[in-house]
């Protein structure tokens, strides 16, 4: 990461991290790891996306106490993302059962 994130509540600072998720279907569990060292866990979604990207790479969003999260990471050559945003996944989940006028 080329700047200091927060992930599921925790700042890692800049640098180099591994990312490994298991499960299967869209929602995986996913290890954030520096070295040999998980430095963080959580949830996300695997989504389908309409092209490949030609590079590896991350996006983010700024939260209101200043800091950075990340929201997702996506793959050099692979037509899928990973969801990391807690807080969008949770509400579009929440919307998506809530039944009402549309």
């Amino acid at each position: 990461m080329y700047e200091d994130v927060k992930v599921n509540g925790k700042t890692l600072p800049a640098g180099r991290y591994d990312l490994s998720w298991e499960g299967s279907g869209s929602n995986v569990q996913v290890n954030i790891r520096q070295g040999k060292e998980t430095v963080a866990t959580l949830p996300a979604q695997v989504e389908a996306s309409k092209s490949a990207p030609a590079s590896t790479g991350y996006s983010t969003k700024k939260e209101d106490d200043g800091s950075t999260s990340i929201t997702s990471v996506f793959f050099a050559g692979k037509k899928y993302v990973l969801n990391l945003d807690q807080q969008a996944a949770g509400a579009s989940a929440q919307s998506a059962s809530t039944p009402g006028n549309k």
